[in-house]
């Protein structure tokens, strides 16, 4: 029988996987955010505030980030998932393109920003930037509600807790 926290160790390994093929060709699409949305929501905010230092840690270590932010970004990030699943609850998996987007947001905009005082801000550097964060935005704003669909096949395999029921049991609270 598999543990949860093996099954959070696979789908954050996965994600880290994918997150560091997608960035070998340039493009920032924060999958191992997006992994820590649902991590969040299905097991919980203690949970996801302790996977997402131990990923900022590892994120900031593979891509040598001055200043590493990961680890607070990652807890905005599980902040988020928490606050939207109490507050604004979705119950269709389209509205979750609007926290999948917010999400590539956050994790975007402060590394853009410590790359800009770094390097100066020319106006080639601002539009290059802009093209980043709008694709960024849309694909992790589509990748989102596919993480949760493809998550939740194999959480219902393992039998552990599913978005879906998690969803619906805190819009009942």
């Amino acid at each position: 029988m598999m543990t949860p926290y093996i099954f959070i160790f696979l789908i954050f390994f996965t994600s880290m996987l994918i997150e560091l093929m997608v960035s070998s060709f340039g493009f920032i699409i924060p999958f191992t955010a997006l992994a820590l949305y649902y991590v969040t929501v299905t097991q919980g905010l203690t949970i996801g505030v302790i996977s997402a230092v131990i990923n900022g840690i590892i994120i900031d270590a593979y891509f040598y980030r001055e200043p590493a932010l990961s680890i607070w970004i990652y807890i905005a990030i599980a902040l988020l998932a928490h606050t939207w699943m109490k507050k604004w609850q979705s119950s269709s998996l389209l509205l979750h393109l609007i926290p999948g987007a917010t999400t590539a947001l956050i994790c975007t905009v402060p590394y853009i920003i410590s790359n800009n005082m770094r390097l100066g801000f020319t106006l080639n550097s601002f539009f290059g930037n802009v093209t980043h964060l709008i694709t960024s935005a849309v694909i992790s704003g589509i990748m989102l509600p596919v993480m949760i669909i493809i998550f939740d096949i194999f959480s219902e395999f393992f039998e552990f807790p599913l978005y879906s029921k998690v969803s619906r049991n805190i819009k009942r609270r």
